[in-house]
């Protein structure tokens, strides 16, 4: 049970990191991604991608990042796909690049399950960040609360309002609540 609870604050808190549709509010900091520079992908040959990589490059040397510290996550299969992709003259395109990461010319490459577009598990992003430019902040640890008299709503998209609710003590049931304590924002922004 703790492996399952620690994966999913795990989980939750890299989609929290890069979402890019994340903006500030009083329970969670804005993601490294929110209001960046983005654009649409051109395609998924070996051509599109670096042609995609050199916009993404631009967007982030225009915005003063140091391209030596670059970082770029992105998904694993995006990743995947990547490393299979053939070059112009038979070999891999992406010869240093796998499922885990790895390297895209030379960037160091992370790869994320967060990298998907909300509402759209089936589209990805890739971002291009430099870590010595994020600010975090944690109290370290994961604080883990449980109950055993509280009345909740047997729903992981619960409604607002007037609502069945389910009396954890009367069914014998426990409730477990995990608080990760943590906040990160652009060193500049």
């Amino acid at each position: 049970l703790a492996a399952e609870l620690i994966g999913a604050g795990a989980a939750f808190e890299d989609a929290a990191f890069l979402n890019p549709d994340l903006a500030a509010t009083g329970d969670n900091p804005a993601s490294i991604t929110y209001s960046a520079p983005s654009s649409d992908s051109t395609g998924s040959t070996a051509a599109a991608i670096r042609a995609d990589l050199k916009t993404l490059i631009g967007n982030f040397t225009s915005a003063d990042a140091a391209l030596e510290r670059a970082v770029l996550i992105l998904h694993p299969r995006s990743a995947l796909h990547m490393a299979l992709l053939e070059g112009t003259a038979g070999g891999l395109a992406f010869p240093d690049l796998g499922v885990r990461g790895g390297s895209v010319c030379g960037i160091p490459t992370l790869t994320s399950a967060a990298c998907t577009l909300s509402g759209s598990p089936s589209e990805t992003f890739m971002a291009l960040i430099d870590p010595s430019r994020v600010l975090f902040a944690s109290d370290d640890g994961v604080q883990v609360e449980t109950a055993r008299h509280a009345s909740v709503q047997m729903s992981d998209a619960p409604a607002t309002g007037a609502q069945q609710l389910v009396n954890l003590w009367q069914h014998g049931l426990r409730a477990l609540k995990l608080s990760i304590p943590v906040a990160w924002r652009a060193a500049d922004g």
